[in-house]
């Protein structure tokens, strides 16, 4: 369904599929393609982890709920830096 989409609203008449050294621009385009490709299969055979309504930090590729310690670690790690950089600041001007 979501390939189906994304397919139908590229239009690839255009694209070159031999390898150009001279033409890097086709070449990302086909990594990006092939990396957004990818992801949409991985989100059709795991599911969409951005529905899930659960209040847990899950991973994304195993859905392994993470420990209390890491969540914990996560909500403070902006704080952290904001501090460690005026910190950083501070001392060098």
């Amino acid at each position: 369904m979501i390939i189906g989409e994304y397919e139908s609203s590229i239009d690839n008449s255009h694209v070159d599929t031999k390898p150009n050294i001279m033409n890097k621009s086709t070449t990302q385009q086909k990594a990006f393609s092939d990396d957004v490709l990818s992801l949409v299969a991985v989100m059709d055979e795991l599911g969409n982890p951005f529905l899930d309504r659960t209040k847990d930090l899950l991973t994304i590729d195993s859905q392994e709920v993470m420990p209390q310690s890491v969540v914990e670690s996560l909500e403070k790690i902006h704080t952290l830096g904001e501090s460690k950089y005026r910190t950083f600041i501070e001392e060098r001007f």
